[in-house]
């Protein structure tokens, strides 16, 4: 198989990043250095205001963000009234001194930005009614956050209920043979750390110079570079939209790439909940010369370099990485739709990856394509309860058919090591992983396969998980849901342990595809699995048997395939209570497991008509939640609580952290901020008022997008 040469690539990048983090301590402009303040001051922002030097009460705000910015200390908070704010280069700082503009420049303070307020109206927030928005006008970024220097943290920014849109960051112009770079299109942070809340990052670029050379794009949307020690950066609540990162043209084998499209985070320790990205595109550039040139994209939505990354609730649809175009040479790869992870460490809780794309170009030979959903490369990465549907890796076109198309592979999620003593595990439990697909470009096809998993000299265990209705489109192609690959090449074995887990409907590929497919030298334990429906069950080398598999037509999905992609099991699947010895105690929806059952999911119950457990559906959709129940005996009235983040709006039947009486067992809680994460707990009560049943406490978001499956909890 095809070897990869993106480490290579990668120091060269590296080599390039010291002479942009270091920074000088700004002079001028009124930004002023680290200092105590005897107590810290509130200024105000409003569209009306004026920037004088006395501006900043409640009564008398300032006009720009950054006037306000230059006149606060460390440990003040800047409130921002709704209203478009856009780069003002009389009260810019940061242009003269650090060599790079923006709407907000925060250079040696701990500041803290709250945007949705009203003028004259400063004591609650509402960024959805309100919205403040930082507008970079596709001429600068929206903001920069720069430390003073590599070692002390003296540079925080907390910014919450802002919009930033029309971000631009692109590579100057430069020699031939020198490096150019293009960084944080919407929002760049360096040796800093930032807290973004109820953000929205959005229609912003990170591009490579236009001349031809080593020219780099990254983080069109959000960059965070080298956080100072024992520092760490926060994500809460955060959209990342319509964001693009797009390398220049290449004529050499470390130019024209792509990073990141809508997020990269480098050597950045990282904490996320709630993030989305959407629609955003890592671009290779276009290629020139000859082999072995390359312009490769990384991480369509995502790209985590050398960091640790904690995240929980992601949500990735629709995001795309694109290698390169060639018309004389090799075209570039594309490398994990949503995500890119490289020697990282990655725990992720929660996540829905969803209709992502990793394309390679077309050139005289296509370029390869690994991971729709998601690349892990030299990486410790733990997935807990996701959702990796409908994804597609492709690769590109050969300019004739004698010419090759590319490797592809990992319709889903491809794991790799590369490199000797590379971080190389992947550890995923309750996780569905369906209807993702595996096309090659025309030409002379090289072959690749994984529908829904291709791992490579990675150490994978896979627990209580679902792969079913994954697809491969050639012959030449293998393991339709799960491809184990050892790499000859490549300095560790690959071993898998599959335990617990459903491999089924893996029908529809090339008759030669079985639901796994072993390679040589590789390790593989089954564990008490559930095999069904497939052309094969298991092809290629041999597997150690640990426990008895289950061997059955049907697995007894609630309802798979389009419309719905529902993966869950029913109560008449012979799954069900055949998990014996397993010690899981959740499954994908947070529901305690018993008897357990085999697969991702406890199989899925009609709500009962009595008893006195309590199961909560609840069903997102924009701006609302729609909530059922089942009856719980001698209740006669239930209350729903519901407590709103900061900023988002109330539901229109109630209070926040009040609760909402109905006699029904359902509720629609409307009017609610998309893509808020909300808690909400349902009580059962009798006449007495007393407290019969609880549910636990959920937490859902109101979303725009129409993908979402009901989440049923008990």
């Amino acid at each position: 198989m095809k070897k990869h040469h993106y480490r290579f690539i990668f120091a060269t990048l590296l080599a390039t990043f010291p002479c942009f983090v270091t920074a000088s301590s700004p002079v001028n402009g009124g930004m002023t250095q680290i200092s105590s303040t005897p107590q810290a001051m509130t200024w105000h922002v409003a569209p009306n205001g004026v920037d004088v030097a006395t501006c900043g009460a409640s009564a008398t705000p300032c006009r720009s963000i950054q006037h306000a910015a230059n006149l606060a200390s460390s440990g003040d908070t800047v409130l921002v009234a709704e209203g478009t704010y856009i780069f003002n280069v009389a009260v810019d700082p940061c242009g003269v001194n650090i060599g790079a503009k923006a709407v907000l420049c925060v250079v040696g303070k701990q500041l803290a930005i709250n945007g949705g307020y009203v003028d004259g109206v400063w004591g609650s927030a509402d960024p959805i009614k309100h919205p403040t928005i930082l507008d970079g006008q596709n001429l600068q970024r929206g903001v920069i956050v720069r430390g003073t220097n590599s070692t002390n943290a003296n540079t925080h920014l907390a910014m919450q209920g802002v919009t930033v849109q029309n971000g631009l960051a692109q590579g100057s112009p430069g020699a031939m043979g020198v490096p150019s770079l293009g960084i944080g299109g919407g929002v760049l942070v360096e040796s800093a750390s930032v807290n973004l809340s109820n953000v929205i990052v959005k229609n912003s670029r990170a591009l490579g110079s236009a001349n031809p050379g080593d020219t780099y794009a990254a983080g069109g949307g959000v960059a965070v570079l080298t956080s100072i020690t024992g520092t760490q950066s926060a994500l809460t609540g955060v959209r990342i939209e319509a964001n693009e990162a797009q390398g220049g043209p290449a004529v050499s084998q470390a130019g024209g790439l792509a990073r990141g499209g809508g997020l990269f985070l480098f050597r950045a320790n990282t904490n996320i909940q709630g993030l989305i990205l959407i629609d955003n595109k890592a671009l290779g550039g276009t290629v020139t010369g000859i082999s072995p040139n390359t312009a490769d994209a990384f991480g369509g939505g995502a790209m985590f370099w050398q960091s640790v990354i904690q995240a929980e609730d992601l949500t990735a649809k629709n995001n795309q990485a694109i290698g390169g175009s060639a018309t004389s040479t090799d075209a570039g790869a594309g490398w994990g739709g949503a995500l890119f992870v490289d020697e990282s460490d990655l725990t992720l809780n929660g996540s829905k990856m969803t209709s992502n794309q990793v394309r390679g170009g077309n050139g005289v030979n296509g370029g390869s394509a690994h991971g729709g959903a998601a690349t892990f490369a030299n990486s410790a990465v733990t997935i807990e309860r996701a959702e990796i549907l409908t994804n597609l890796a492709q690769s590109g076109n050969a300019n004739n058919v004698i010419n090759k198309s590319g490797s592809s592979g990992g319709g889903g999620l491809y794991a790799t090591a590369t490199f000797t003593n590379a971080k190389r595990t992947l550890n995923m439990n309750n996780s569905i992983i369906a209807a993702n697909e595996v096309l090659t470009g025309t030409g002379k096809t090289l072959g690749g396969g994984g529908g829904g998993i291709w791992v490579s000299n990675v150490a994978t265990t896979i627990n209580h998980s679902t792969i079913a209705d994954n697809k491969l489109n050639v012959s030449q192609m293998f393991g339709a849901g799960l491809l184990a690959n050892s790499d000859s090449g490549l300095p560790s074995q690959t071993q898998v342990e599959l335990r617990y887990s459903i491999v089924a409907g893996h029908s529809l590929s090339n008759t030669s595809s079985a639901g796994i497919y072993i390679t040589p030298s590789t390790l593989m334990l089954l564990n008490r699995n559930l095999f069904a429906g497939n052309i094969k069950d298991v092809d290629g080398g041999t597997p150690t048997v640990k426990a008895l598999n289950v061997l059955t037509t049907t697995a007894g999905f609630v309802s798979a395939g389009a419309p719905n992609y529902n993966y869950r099991i029913t109560t008449a699947s012979p799954a069900k209570d055949q998990a014996a010895g397993s010690p899981a105690q959740i499954d994908i929806d947070k529901v305690g497991r018993v008897n357990p059952d085999i697969g991702a999911s406890e199989a899925v119950f009609a709500p009962p008509s009595g008893g006195n457990e309590l199961n909560v559906q609840i069903t997102p959709a924009s701006s609302k939640l729609s909530l059922m129940w089942n009856v719980i005996e001698g209740a006669t009235k239930y209350h729903v609580i519901i407590n709103c983040p900061f900023a988002a709006n109330p539901p229109e039947q109630g209070l926040c952290g009040m609760p909402i009486s109905t006699t029904k067992t359902s509720l629609v809680l409307t009017g609610l901020s998309n893509y808020a994460i909300y808690n909400l707990e349902v009580l059962a009560l009798n006449d007495a008022n007393q407290v019969l049943n609880a549910s636990p406490t959920l937490r859902s978001f109101p979303t725009d997008l129409t993908y979402f499956l009901p989440l049923i909890w008990k």
